[in-house]
């Protein structure tokens, strides 16, 4: 019995050691999430950015902030103002659309940087992130669309281009 339970501990042991770079792998992902709420018209939108604090102190120190601090509203407004400029809205016809930063927060291990897209003329069309792909380049960025009560979740990695916000508003090439 005393073999059985040592080859056990052995087992168990090996087995966590093969294990622990799954998990540290894992903890390096660098992911951001953001979520664009369409009203049912498509011209205007709510927009929340969830980035990692790990993600935005390092971004705050690429910067040149020596002591980044998620509490300070200046580093917070740097962020907030990045995650807009990291993000377009694009209309039908090709121009970006104007957004307004609402604020920012650090909650738990996050920071939510909110936007807003009043009125425009025409629908929005696509959208395209690059969020963090300037220091991390196997940065993914999930985008989650909410229009009339369904997700379009979108997935963006570097020098991705930008995509359609529904499926309705995908083309197909012409053959």
């Amino acid at each position: 019995m005393r073999d059985l339970h040592s080859t056990l501990s052995k087992y168990s042991l090996w087995t966590a050691l093969l294990c622990l770079p799954l998990l540290v792998s894992a903890h390096r992902q660098h992911l951001s999430w953001t979520e664009v709420a369409l009203s049912d018209d498509k011209k205007s939108a709510e927009i929340t950015h969830r980035l990692h604090q790990h993600d935005s102190v390092a971004l705050l120190r690429s910067m040149g902030f020596d002591n980044p601090d998620l509490d300070s509203l200046e580093h917070l407004a740097v962020l907030a103002v990045y995650a807009a400029r990291n993000t377009q809205l694009i209309l039908k016809d090709g121009t970006l659309a104007e957004t307004e930063i609402i604020g920012a927060e650090a909650e738990g291990d996050f920071v939510f940087v909110y936007q807003e897209l009043l009125a425009v003329m025409e629908p929005l069309h696509k959208v395209h992130t690059s969020v963090f792909m300037d220091i991390n380049p196997g940065q993914i960025n999930r985008v989650n669309v909410l229009h009339s009560g369904n997700i379009n979740s979108l997935k963006f990695f570097a020098g991705e281009k930008a995509q359609a916000l529904l499926p309705s508003q995908q083309t197909t090439p012409k053959e």
